[in-house]
């Protein structure tokens, strides 16, 4: 309720530093995620299920933007047959990481024409 907040209504609780900030935030994760990604960096398991054309595999990367570098293990999808400019989702995990749950997500959202990339924002073995 914005009565519950003294000066504070939908007008003003907008604050547009704030908003840049997050974008120029996921833009940077974005960047170093897919910066530099080449196909050596998949491990090029495909699925050969009947027609499919979903190209699935674990991502290693890293997080090199604290005092000690992070190794991160992502998931990533995508139709081979959809072309080379496809649309990014990225899925995030729950409190417990990536699972089969998520890799599931991802590789649907492959089928829907979507380059999908499940991020671990954990670390490899911590939860």
């Amino acid at each position: 309720d914005w009565d519950a907040v003294p000066g504070m209504s939908p007008g003003n609780a907008y604050n547009e530093r704030a908003d840049m900030r997050s974008w120029d935030s996921m833009k940077l994760f974005l960047t170093e995620v897919f910066t530099g990604m080449s196909p050596e960096t998949f491990s090029n398991t495909v699925n050969t299920t009947g027609d499919s054309t979903i190209v699935a595999a674990s991502v290693n990367y890293a997080d090199a933007g604290g005092s000690e570098p992070v190794d991160l293990l992502g998931f990533a999808a995508h139709d081979s047959a959809a072309g080379t400019s496809l649309p990014i989702v990225v899925v995030l995990p729950t409190w417990s990481n990536l699972g089969d749950y998520e890799k599931e997500r991802t590789q649907m959202l492959a089928t829907l024409g979507y380059y999908a990339f499940a991020a671990d924002i954990y670390g490899v073995g911590t939860l």
